[in-house]
């Protein structure tokens, strides 16, 4: 399906051409590289009727320019079949709809080199806009299509093996302009690193702002700079489709083209700033769906993911991710839409902000410190937790919520709740501890808390403390058991050298009519204040 212009080219300015002034054909097999050349060098703006034009190299424009369509093929690698990627072979390519230019790199790429050390340090673009910080381009209506067969000579979908891909071109669109505007704009390929590239160099300058709007991008987006280079600050991305390195046959998809990359220079927070993605959609089986690396103010508001899993296939296997790292400073996601676990919980970066994290919760990191606010079937809850917990869960950390009474928890372990009719139904100071039971001894650790549960089983007639240390007077100790299947007595110590000192000397096991003991140590041994079940003052 194709995007009809619906802007007269007499409102263009004075001095636009058309490539079809020069010669070119569009029919899907003459090459048309002179006419088009020649329209470009001519002036400043050139109108690309309908129709498909071959196009041979890397396609250079480096002034001021307008360059216009009468509106792209939507061609992407979801759906798998669509009427113009049918007619994406031998002597159907004049068919695809709109203006679309096709790359068969028969007469070579050009090879572009910068001082990154990752897979951009040297790439091979089908559109190269060599702009400086003070040029810009305006690109609407038009497709950059990389020259493939997207079936066989059998009619099947064709693999990676026989789809002919124009193998000289290893990205779709190259960019360093500034404030250049792409607006419907179809980029589709089968590229080894990235659909479209906007770039700061040390030669070029900063290319801020750039818009891409109402535009298809296989392959991924990537906004990078060249080490050492500040700048790339405030290109946007809106209402786009973009997609990572998928292929028509998904097995053949390449799991390292994300669909979205981002990474500025070694400086980290002053590479990339200020890349805003609206009411885009990502679709991709990649597992790394999304990277982000030395960025701050990268934004994301009403995008939709669609993040399937191919199994058995490395790189397609696991749910679409969100990578980031701790040079990621202030990232934005707000009203997300997901289909497949995009793990936005498990985000490293430093600071950020969700809106919908994978929970449909709040979820806010500053500074090494989380904050969730949100609910679950059983209630509302705010959690908060320290970079050392596991935030990846709704469990971890501090947690206070409603579920059939408020409560507080640390790591999923109620020690403070109050019931609905207002009474104190918990109370536990410090988080749990778990201890063996050794020789009729339970040895604790200076870290122990006041509630230890028992492993193991057997008699228990002292309690010690590890080392030369003694416990404080007064303190106070709740035992139990840590699992059904630990069967530990604790036993008078009187006339067997111990220093528990139960009440009555009736020793203690755990059963349906007691599950904890309440001790308190006075400065030589412990004694029974009281022994119940379903814990009292503890959980």
């Amino acid at each position: 399906m194709t995007r009809t212009k619906t802007r007269a080219l007499a409102n263009w300015p004075n001095n636009a051409v058309s490539v079809k002034d020069f010669g070119a054909v569009g029919d899907g097999v003459t090459d048309d590289t002179a006419a088009i050349d020649a329209a470009i060098a001519s002036g400043s703006a050139v109108y690309v009727p309908a129709g498909n034009y071959i196009y041979n190299k890397t396609l250079l424009i480096n002034k001021d320019f307008n360059l216009e369509g009468a509106g792209s093929s939507r061609m992407a690698p979801f759906p798998q079949v669509t009427a113009d990627k049918n007619n994406m072979m031998p002597g159907n390519r004049g068919n695809i709809s709109g203006s679309n230019i096709i790359f068969t790199g028969t007469g070579g790429a050009t090879t572009i080199t910068t001082n990154r050390s990752d897979k951009f340090s040297s790439i091979k673009p089908m559109v190269y806009f060599d702009l400086n910080s003070l040029n810009a381009t305006n690109v609407e209506s038009i497709g950059f299509l990389q020259y493939s067969d997207f079936r066989n000579s059998s009619g099947q979908l064709a693999d990676s093996s026989e789809d002919n891909r124009a193998t000289a071109y290893d990205i779709g669109v190259l960019t360093t302009g500034h404030k250049s505007s792409f607006s419907e704009v179809t980029v589709y390929g089968f590229f080894d690193k990235q659909g479209v590239v906007s770039l700061s160099t040390l030669s070029t300058g900063d290319p801020d702002y750039q818009q891409f709007t109402n535009c298809v991008i296989s392959g991924g987006v990537a906004v990078i700079s060249e080490e050492g280079q500040s700048g790339n600050t405030g290109d946007a991305f809106v209402n786009c489709s973009i997609f990572g390195g998928d292929h028509s046959v998904r097995e053949d998809s390449n799991p390292t083209v994300n669909a979205v990359y981002i990474d500025g220079d070694t400086g980290g927070l002053t590479g990339v700033r200020g890349a805003t993605f609206s009411a885009c959609n990502f679709r991709t089986y990649v597992n790394n769906a999304i990277y982000l690396n030395r960025c701050k103010n990268v934004m994301m508001s009403a995008c939709v993911e669609e993040f399937p899993v191919k199994s058995g296939v490395t790189g397609l296997d696991a749910d679409g991710i969100y990578v980031t790292t701790t040079d990621t400073v202030n990232f934005l996601s707000l009203g997300r839409a997901n289909t497949g676990n995009s793990n936005l919980n498990s985000l490293t970066s430093e600071d950020y902000t969700l809106f919908n994290d994978g929970f449909n919760n709040f979820h806010t990191r500053v500074a090494g410190q989380y904050t969730r606010i949100g609910g679950a079937a059983s209630g509302p809850f705010i959690q908060f937790a320290h970079a050392n917990d596991n935030f990846a869960t709704t469990t971890s950390g501090l947690k206070i919520g409603y579920d059939d009474e408020f409560f507080l928890k640390f790591n999923n372990e109620k020690v403070f709740g109050i019931s609905e009719e207002g009474g104190l139904s918990t109370l536990q100071i410090y988080k749990w501890s778990t201890s063996a039971l050794a020789a009729g001894t339970l040895t604790l650790s200076s870290s122990t808390s006041s509630v230890v549960k028992i492993t193991g089983s057997g008699n228990i007639t002292d309690i010690e403390l590890s080392g030369a240390a003694d416990f404080e007077e007064g303190t106070v100790l709740y035992v139990k058991r840590s699992a059904s299947s630990d069967n530990p007595i604790l036993v008078d110590g009187v006339g067997a050298s111990g220093n528990l000192r139960l009440r009555n000397k009736n020793s203690m096991s755990f059963t349906s009519a007691y599950d904890m003991l309440c001790l308190m140590y006075n400065g030589s041994n412990w004694f029974e204040l009281y022994r119940n079940n379903d814990g009292g003052f503890a959980p």
